[in-house]
């Protein structure tokens, strides 16, 4: 994995460690960094720490939609 899609994992990660060290519920939406592998991306994602658990339970990562994940590039 890049440096760059691994910086923005860790960051979503602790996003996720506060929400459940701060005791608030599964269901509400937060907003994440995308973790896509396009280098000049800067997109937003909206998702519930449920949801982070379900993507990170299955390898995946937090993307937006139609973005591809580190080691694809997207289409120009």
């Amino acid at each position: 994995m890049e440096a760059r899609v691994a910086a923005i994992r860790s960051q979503n990660d602790g996003l996720v460690a506060t929400v459940k060290a701060l005791g608030l519920p599964d269901d509400a939406p937060f907003v994440f960094l995308c973790e896509c592998g396009d280098p000049f991306c800067i997109d937003l994602v909206t998702l519930t720490v449920a949801e982070c658990a379900v993507r990170r339970g299955e390898g995946g990562f937090l993307l937006c939609p139609g973005h591809r994940g580190a080691g694809t590039r997207q289409a120009a």
